[in-house]
């Protein structure tokens, strides 16, 4: 079996970097249990580029992020509590709606935008089609990166679920029986 990579927050910010010269936005959620490192994530990978100001950039709110995300440029949207905005039973809210619209519409701001949440699936599934990049927390200093699945016509869930579903039971597996 073939070694998975081993990134630094450098390696990771200078491969977001790249999307963004090629003028796309960088629409990263970094998912993970309470207490995981989430927000020590967020920020530490934010402080990697030259411009990021916490008291600036760091948002709680779904409305403040809209705001954010229309008027800024090559800038940082950080939202820290993501389940307020994107939670999976809001899917019908008006102003959930106008978020999924609105980083659809100025997807090339050249913003890098970082929204933690605890639960990857508890994100409305639209949201969760907007994001090119799931950072999973497993502890403080260890996550794993996933990236969606591109070009399937027909797929409906581009971040393989049920594939990696059946990886991680595999998983679990193995850690039980040693």
């Amino acid at each position: 079996m073939k070694e998975a990579p081993i990134w630094s927050l450098r390696k990771l910010a200078d491969s977001i970097q790249t999307r963004i010269d090629n003028k796309r936005d960088s629409n990263i959620i970094i998912s993970g249990r309470t207490g995981s490192g989430k927000s020590q994530l967020g920020n530490g990978l934010l402080n990697k580029f030259e411009g990021f100001n916490i008291n600036k950039h760091l948002t709680y709110r779904r409305d403040e992020m809209i705001d954010m995300i229309i008027n800024q440029t090559k800038s940082f949207i950080w939202n820290d509590e993501f389940i307020s905005s994107s939670f999976k039973r809001g899917f019908f809210e008006k102003a959930q709606i106008r978020l999924i619209s609105t980083i659809t519409k100025y997807r090339f701001h050249g913003n890098i935008v970082v929204a933690c949440i605890p639960n990857f699936y508890s994100m409305d599934v639209e949201l969760r089609k907007l994001f090119s990049l799931h950072i999973f927390v497993v502890e403080r200093g260890m996550a794993v990166i996933h990236a969606p699945l591109d070009g399937s016509l027909f797929g409906q869930d581009s971040w393989g679920t049920k594939e990696n579903s059946k990886l991680e039971a595999g998983w679990d597996a193995k850690k039980r029986k040693n």
